[in-house]
């Protein structure tokens, strides 16, 4: 059965959390206390060396190899947080399950981390919602069959949900900077483009121009400022069927009279049609419609937390989903 929409939407603030800390489930087990019996069946070690046994941790399409997986599974085994969960796991399979359920999603968390520092891109993982489940369910089941575990249960809906809710707010900003720096790049890139906008406008609208037959003009984050700024100005590219932005700040560059055609009292107005893709965890995302007349707003939930969810719309099936109905409607 899958989750409710409430227990998806607290998993969506862990993994908010673990994003900014990969032990951030596991603290809080070993703080809690799952139950009042100090006993893992085996002992501890015991349960630490079937771990550290267990084969082929990765999964084919997550952009993550073996020996990243297994790196950052290490990592959290050997981890303070996690030693002191297996600690407090009780007896029976459910607490053992949780806790396993948690070291799962920690070295996923510390997978993704670990590449994002290496060499600042993102793998599939990062982005895809139903990669990184994949992979996170992959990992649970292995440890769990390596411990003999039946149990499947999770608790993130119950206890811990509950502890995310009152924390997300604090964490978030006590870590502000990690939030901060994906948009500061993206600052500089506007500014840049901004101060000249000319010689990528004429690069794009050559570009545009010299492709034969009718067009879908499709723009991401500045890109798409870029076409919205195109397609309102003189000698906009022709046969033009639909303009798509995600994750688009136009409405606030037209708000402040950045933009360079389509500024407040100039008497021009957007292309359309225009369909705006945004996802609420964007934090670099705008609504157009109540700025701009004739623009549709589609909301899409990349299951993912910022930064990931500003890159997350094109691993999203919705997203080409919504684009082909438009295009199909616009054709007619």
């Amino acid at each position: 059965m899958p989750p409710a929409p409430d227990d998806l939407l607290k998993l969506l603030k862990l993994w908010e959390l673990l994003d900014l800390d990969p032990l951030t489930e596991l603290r809080f087990l070993a703080v809690e206390g799952i139950t009042p019996a100090p006993v893992v069946p085996g002992g501890l070690q015991n349960v630490v060396d079937r771990l550290n046994k267990v084969p082929r941790l990765t999964r084919a399409g997550t952009g993550l190899d073996e020996g990243e997986v297994r790196g950052a599974f290490k990592a959290i085994l050997a981890s303070q947080p996690f030693q002191q969960a297996l600690e407090v796991a009780g007896i029976n399979d459910t607490p053992l399950v949780t806790v396993v359920n948690a070291l799962a999603r920690a070295t996923v968390a510390q997978a993704l981390a670990q590449r994002r520092h290496d060499n600042g891109i993102a793998p599939l993982a990062a982005d895809s919602a139903d990669t990184r489940k994949q992979l996170e369910d992959h990992l649970a089941d292995r440890c769990r069959k390596a411990l003999g575990l039946t149990g499947v249960a999770d608790w993130v809906g119950a206890r811990f949900g509950a502890w995310v809710n009152d924390q997300a707010a604090r964490w978030a900003e006590e870590r502000r900077a990690g939030f901060t720096d994906p948009a500061g790049r993206f600052v500089g890139d506007l500014l840049r483009y901004l101060r000249d906008s000319a010689p990528v406008l004429n690069y794009l609208r050559q570009a545009i121009s010299d492709t034969p037959g009718p067009k879908l003009l499709i723009g991401h984050s500045l890109g798409g400022i870029l076409l919205v700024d195109l397609m309102s100005g003189d000698n906009a590219p022709q046969d033009v069927r639909l303009l798509v932005t995600a994750g688009s700040q136009s409405p606030v560059l037209h708000q402040i009279g950045a933009l360079a055609h389509l500024r407040p009292g100039s008497g021009r107005a957007p292309f359309t049609p225009w369909l705006n893709i945004f996802d609420p965890r964007d934090f670099l995302a705008y609504y157009t419609s109540d700025v701009f007349e004739g623009a549709e707003d589609l909301e899409v939930n990349g299951g993912v937390p910022f930064p990931a969810a500003h890159s997350a719309y094109w691993t999203n099936p919705e997203v080409y989903s919504a684009i082909r109905k438009r295009l199909t409607q616009v054709e007619g």
